[in-house]
């Protein structure tokens, strides 16, 4: 791979020099196919202060659309790039600033925006991010190597990057939309293991203080260094770099590749995602328990009659045993509390709710609550005079009682809001 990429780079700058350039080094990029849309990623080398040439080069398999390249100067002019064998070319006028330039390719008729990069560059100048890239797509190669190490480090979120800290999406690792709170994450590069290789480095430069970040266990993996592949080595690795890490929720923002200067790698950001262990709840259930009444018959003798509670409405709040995660589904069971709001201190109810997601529930709960006794008569007795029964309220066996029904808590209001702003999106 080097070879050929050293033999490419003279056959450019001898061009160049044959038109009366100055050219010394190129900077070239390569397109991908990423879920069916075209990705833009590096390929070789970094552009020195006076290269004047930038190469988009792609496989006819690849992509089969109408691709443009074009690169944006530091002073907003555009350079748009000519046709040439399997990619696209943009040479640079004589004179020009130093950067940073952007280069952007564009896939029937759409920008698919490219790594920037710096008048110096500092990433890998002798392992591609295109090669990479394909080393670890090959089911063969790379592919085998990221399922023993996604295997090993099982319940981890793998993040995936190339050489450069481009995001890598291979086929058994695509890099998540987000993570959610909590969750352990573990960076893993592809580093090129050709002698002279630059170290693989990891800079984590914001993660949520709540929970503030947490160093677990280092995740091993040295890079093994030093020597040129020979024809049928794998000419890369996957190392696992940092420790693995949790974050708060809001944002990840972290360089993970293979350089000098961690400064020149790509940064990425990644969304953390809350999770909520408590929620408001309002419960709504048939109770079944069985309520005592007092009263006189004709003979002014105590009398008892019970009948079912029925509907009643609680509110209170559930303990997410696992913490809730808006964004995604499974089968859970939780406990709550609830109360009835006109007699908190007397009625009360506490049970499991089953549901698919938070948010609406059904549950079944035991409910609990003072039952009516007679004070100092007994059922039967003659009550003489006009007065009421006399009656109180104990804590008794048969104050308990089932109910089935249905909770709604704050979650499902959240989940609504997230929709509504996915669709805005």
């Amino acid at each position: 791979m080097r070879c050929a990429q050293l033999v490419r780079t003279c056959v450019v700058a001898l061009v160049a020099q044959l038109a009366g350039g100055a050219e010394v080094g190129t900077r070239t990029y390569g397109l991908l196919p990423e879920g069916g849309k075209p990705r833009c990623n590096l390929d070789e080398g970094e552009r020195e202060p006076s290269a004047t040439t930038i190469v988009l080069r792609f496989k006819p398999a690849d992509f089969k659309g109408q691709v443009g390249f074009r690169v944006k100067g530091p002073d907003g002019t555009e350079h748009p790039g000519a046709p040439i064998p399997s990619g696209l070319k943009v040479q640079l006028p004589s004179g020009t600033p130093p950067g940073p330039y952007e280069p952007v390719a564009t896939a029937d008729g759409v920008d698919v925006p490219c790594d920037g990069w710096s008048r110096v560059g500092g990433g890998v100048a002798d392992s591609g991010d295109l090669a990479a890239s394909a080393w670890v797509a090959d089911p063969e190669e790379g592919g085998k190597k990221l399922r023993e190490v996604v295997k090993s480090y099982k319940g981890l979120v793998p993040l995936v990057h190339l050489p450069s800290g481009a995001v890598a999406s291979p086929p058994g690792a695509p890099y998540p939309d987000s993570v959610a709170e909590r969750d352990r994450v573990v960076v893993l590069v592809v580093a090129s293991i050709a002698s002279g290789a630059p170290p693989v480095r990891l800079a984590v430069t914001e993660c949520g203080e709540v929970p503030s970040i947490r160093v677990l266990e280092p995740a091993g993996g040295a890079l093994k260094s030093g020597h040129e592949p020979r024809k049928g080595e794998p000419a890369f690795t996957l190392v696992s770099v940092g420790p693995t890490l949790r974050c708060g929720a809001a944002e990840m923002r972290y360089r993970a590749g293979q350089a000098h200067d961690v400064t020149h790698l790509s940064e990425t950001t990644l969304r953390v995602r809350p999770r909520y262990n408590l929620a408001a709840t309002v419960f709504w259930g048939f109770d079944f328990a069985k309520q005592a009444a007092y009263s006189l018959n004709d003979a002014k003798r105590i009398t008892r009659a019970a009948s079912t509670t029925g509907p009643a409405l609680r509110v209170g709040f559930t303990w997410f045993v696992r913490p809730a995660d808006l964004e995604s589904e499974g089968w859970r069971a939780d406990p709550f509390l609830v109360f009835d709001p006109k007699l908190p201190t007397e009625d009360f109810a506490v049970g499991f709710s089953v549901s698919r997601t938070t948010g609406l529930a059904v549950a079944v709960a035991l409910s609990v609550r003072k039952h009516t006794v007679l004070k100092g008569k007994a059922e039967g007795d003659v009550l003489t005079g006009d007065g009421a029964v006399p009656t109180e309220k104990r804590w008794t066996s048969e104050g308990l009682g089932l109910v089935v029904g249905v909770t709604i808590d704050t979650t499902a209001l959240a989940r609504v809001k997230t929709a509504f702003s996915a669709l805005r999106k």
